[in-house]
C-alpha cells in the first residue's frame, strides 16, 4: 500500500470515529443516553430493540458497556 492510498475500511478504524460519528451508527448520543436510563429504570431489552428499530444484541453490547463505552450512566 502506498502511503497516502487509503479504503473506505481505513476510515472505520481512525479514533475518531467513535458513536454517532461512526459510518454505520444507527443512534445518535442522545438515543444511547436514553436506552441506558431505559436499562437503569428496568425496561427489558427487547422493548428498548422494537422502540430503537435496532437489535436485541446491540441493546446488551451497549448494557454490557461493549459499545458506546465513552457514555456510562455513573
Amino acid at each position: 500500500k502506498i502511503a497516502g492510498d487509503y479504503t473506505v475500511i481505513d476510515n472505520y478504524r481512525t479514533r475518531d470515529n467513535k458513536g454517532e460519528k461512526h459510518p454505520k451508527s444507527k443512534l445518535s448520543k442522545s438515543d444511547v443516553i436514553e436506552i441506558l436510563n431505559l436499562i437503569e429504570n428496568g425496561t427489558s431489552q427487547n422493548a428498548i430493540a422494537t422502540k430503537f428499530g435496532v437489535s436485541n444484541s446491540t441493546i446488551s453490547a451497549i448494557r454490557k458497556g461493549k459499545t458506546w463505552t465513552h457514555l456510562r450512566i455513573k
